[in-house]
């Protein structure tokens, strides 16, 4: 009993049996891999949308800052 790499470079274990089986087990093990990375890129796609709500929110809060400062500078020394 071995092992062989897959074209994926990943090891399998050998099989003494036909190689069409091979070829069905790659297939199956290929649309599950497909699913776990489509998850993995959903949840990445998830945590940057999260982190680009809170920087905007940042910002637009430190906007709202800055208007307010000018506004009260404006009050206090207006233009001649």
């Amino acid at each position: 009993m071995g092992y062989r790499r897959t074209s994926r470079n990943t090891w399998v274990p050998k099989r003494q049996g036909s190689d069409e089986d091979e070829d069905v087990d790659e297939d199956v093990a290929e649309a599950e891999d497909e699913a776990e990375v489509r998850e993995r890129m959903t949840a990445m796609h998830e945590a940057q949308k999260k982190f680009l709500q809170g920087e905007c929110y940042f910002y637009a809060r430190g906007a709202e800052a800055v208007l307010l400062e000018m506004r009260t500078f404006m009050a206090r020394f207006p233009p001649p």
